[in-house]
């Protein structure tokens, strides 16, 4: 199967979150079962950088990396704006069996979709965890006005939408999706094998995950303070 993966940002942009790393264990795994995959993503890094040209990806696959026209305007705002991304969808989208697509709010999602769907390739969307447009997401009414102007068509041509929650699935039945598009998939993780640890003296809780404000650690500082008031007053 030949598998065109669309996403503003892969390995190493690490910076991004989870989903980078949910890519690059996807693109690691359909190599692996012999498959031809190629990413199409943008040059950016972080906040700051490009990702150098020629730098790798994951081995055996191929990546392409469309220069921004404006880094600050993708790093910053999620205006991702790729120099000849659409051109090349429309050379060669046809070359592809399955079009996987891991975003909803940017230009490389909806070219993506709209080339896929225009040349009767399927495409699957899996936004992992960004499609709803509540506040505590970030950004709600740039979100609503993006699924107004392209993401519930985005959702609604899709051949397959993958959630691993309900929550997720609520999201893209909210979006304008039908049942027979849902399909529930977990996330790719290798997790370690559990080994036999003595339990802590006091109650502990680990948060897994970057610093950002949509991460509402400030919730679980918060239940963690309430916690010792009311423990104390017991």
């Amino acid at each position: 199967m030949r598998l065109l993966l669309c996403i503003p940002y892969f390995t190493p942009a690490y910076a991004f979150g989870g989903s980078v790393t949910v890519a690059e264990t996807i693109v690691e795994g359909f190599v692996a079962a012999g498959h031809d995959v190629t990413v199409a993503t943008t040059d950016v890094l972080d906040e700051r950088q490009r990702v150098e040209p020629g730098t790798a990806g994951v081995p055996g696959s191929t990546v392409i990396r469309f220069r921004n026209v404006s880094h600050r305007a993708a790093a910053g705002t999620n205006l991702y704006l790729p120099r000849g991304y659409r051109r090349w969808l429309r050379d060669h989208i046809r070359d592809f069996d399955v079009v996987l697509l891991q975003d909803v709010y940017s230009a490389v999602s909806v070219g993506g979709a709209r080339a896929a769907h225009e040349a009767g390739v399927p495409y699957v969307l899996q936004p992992l965890g960004t499609l709803s447009p509540a506040a505590e997401r970030g950004r709600p009414l740039a979100k609503q006005a993006f699924l107004r102007a392209w993401g519930f068509r985005t959702v609604q041509e899709a051949t397959a939408l993958i959630h691993s929650t309900d929550f997720e699935r609520q999201d893209f039945l909210e979006a304008g999706a039908q049942e027979d598009q849902l399909l529930r998939l977990p996330l790719p993780l290798e997790l370690p094998e559990p080994t036999p640890r003595a339990k802590a003296d006091r109650p502990t809780v680990i948060s897994v995950g970057r610093l950002h404000a949509i991460k509402r650690l400030d919730v679980l500082v918060e239940a963690n303070r309430l916690r010792k008031c009311f423990g104390d007053i017991t």
